[in-house]
């Protein structure tokens, strides 16, 4: 039955992705709007739509607004489409250097399924190096691989039900004055035979806990 799905999308319906908070690793009651750090869009920042759904979220700190990423539900966005071009200078650039040397990583949601991901990385892996002498690479690329399933309702057009949404970053980027920065993006679509009631299982997973950011905050609440 269509109506036990509260998410339903023809074949190139407009999917939208909303950007969260952004914090430190280490700190993740610690948090900001996503677009507290510099980062461009494909629209003016101040101009994108906001999405408030609950006083809790709001007292949570979130604030999820809208990314200004064009993606269109199964239709797939080639390899780094261009977003949006930015030129640091050096305020902008001390501000991304400072939040990939404190570890932050932000949140994303698509269709209420969220996502994590960090800044930035640094040169050096080695514990025993001063991380403070380690040179902050900005992610500039944004790989999405989401998973559909066609939901068999009794009338046409075919609606489908989006059950994942993984996220890698990629091309790192040297941060400094001067530096011109172009953000991309990429989207593959593929198929799923979890039904569309399974879709949050795994987050509940131990495995799939063990290396995400966010368990932190889950078990701090």
């Amino acid at each position: 039955r269509a109506d036990e799905y509260t998410h339903l999308y023809q074949t190139s319906e407009a999917t939208h992705l909303w950007v969260n908070k952004v914090g430190p690793y280490h700190n993740p009651q610690e948090t900001y709007t996503f677009y507290s750090l510099p980062f461009c869009s494909s629209f003016p920042v101040e101009k994108l739509e906001h999405r408030y759904d609950w006083l809790g979220e709001v007292l949570e700190g979130n604030d999820l607004i809208a990314s200004g990423f064009e993606l269109r539900f199964r239709e797939p966005v080639p390899d780094h489409t261009k977003v949006c071009s930015m030129e640091l200078d050096e305020e902008s650039a001390a501000q991304l250097s400072f939040a990939i040397h404190n570890h932050y990583w932000y949140q994303w949601y698509l269709d209420d399924l969220p996502i994590w991901g960090m800044v930035g990385e640094l040169t050096t892996s080695d514990s025993d190096e001063d991380e403070s002498q380690a040179e902050a690479l900005l992610f500039t690329h944004k790989r999405s691989r989401s998973a559909a399933r066609r939901i068999a309702v009794h009338r046409p057009p075919p609606t489908h039900g989006l059950i994942e949404f993984n996220l890698t970053s990629e091309n790192p980027v040297a941060l400094h004055a001067g530096a011109k920065v172009d953000l991309s993006y990429s989207v593959e679509w593929t198929e799923t035979e979890t039904p569309f009631s399974k879709r949050f299982d795994r987050y509940l997973d131990y495995d799939f806990f063990e290396h995400q950011i966010h368990w932190f905050s889950i078990f701090n609440s």
